[in-house]
């Protein structure tokens, strides 16, 4: 009896291990399929044939699961635009013997939207250090994606403004160097972008006796969190804006705008076009 016995109770302590382990497999597996993101296994080939693909690819893309099998599907929903250059980096990774990598992609859904992927994957291996498969997961980022277009496309437009604004505008950081020069601010002060850039703002625009006030005055801007325009006799009128603040902090950039008011004082005094009349065709740029 006792020899029998202990064949059974081995059996059963089995059964019960294959029990336990089967129900944390279905408590992972349920994990996976709800999460906001499309989680596969594919072979690790540049085809991305995918072995496993879980259910919420199918509401990122539109596409059945079962569509994910085929070899040639990845590379035909992909953006024609995006196809080389993400097939060559899947498949440079896979040469390389690469860990893991990351890179984002835009697929064409199946209703013809364009939707934004940053697609993470890593290798498992078998003992040998043979890559097995890729696993991985697909974010749609289609959000963040035009979000960060919008932005590029603000910035090239306010940049463009700058470029052709008949003011000239001049960016300094915390310590009043300049760090942007448009070209207003070449033509008004004389000193090219190369010229100027890295150079304290007061260094380029205030006559020599003057750069005390114009230190004080800019200052007081920052301190203020306000706008400080300089309203001492010149040829130039400047307005400093103070960074932003958030709670204590402010960040690190100042915007100065001038533009040359020298027609309208009567006691030119401030910058270094102060040293010669409006109408002297004599060059302002310093000795």
């Amino acid at each position: 009896m006792t020899a029998d016995a202990t064949p059974s109770s081995e059996l059963a302590a089995a059964r019960r291990r294959l029990a336990e382990l089967e129900d944390t497999e279905s408590q992972y597996r349920m994990l996976v399929e709800q999460l906001p993101l499309a989680v596969y296994r594919d072979l690790p080939d540049e085809s991305a044939t995918s072995e496993y693909i879980s259910p919420q690819v199918e509401a990122i893309f539109g596409y059945p699961r079962d569509a994910w099998m085929d070899p040639a599907f990845f590379a035909a929903v992909l953006h024609p635009d995006d196809r080389e250059r993400t097939i060559g980096a899947t498949a440079a990774a896979l040469a390389r013997g690469d860990d893991r990598w990351s890179m984002e992609y835009r697929v064409i859904a199946a209703d013809g939207r364009t939707v934004w992927v940053r697609d993470d994957a890593w290798i498992v291996k078998d003992g040998d250090g043979r890559a097995t498969r890729v696993q991985g997961v697909m974010i749609d980022v289609t959000d963040q994606a035009v979000a960060h277009a919008e932005i590029r496309r603000q910035k090239q437009y306010f940049e463009s403004l700058v470029e052709i604004s008949p003011v000239a505008v001049v960016v300094m950081d915390a310590n009043e160097r300049v760090t942007g020069w448009n070209p207003a601010a070449t033509r008004l002060f004389d000193y090219s972008p190369e010229e100027a850039i890295g150079r304290l703002i007061d260094d380029l625009v205030l006559v020599e006796e003057f750069r005390g006030e114009g230190v004080s005055g800019n200052s007081r801007g920052r301190r203020t969190g306000g706008e400080n325009e300089d309203q001492r006799p010149g040829a130039v009128a400047d307005r400093l804006s103070s960074p932003d603040r958030t709670g204590c902090r402010s960040t690190s950039l100042h915007q100065a705008s001038s533009r040359d008011i020298s027609t309208t004082r009567r006691r030119p005094r401030w910058t270094k076009l102060c040293r010669y009349p409006p109408t002297s065709s004599t060059s302002t740029r310093r000795s």
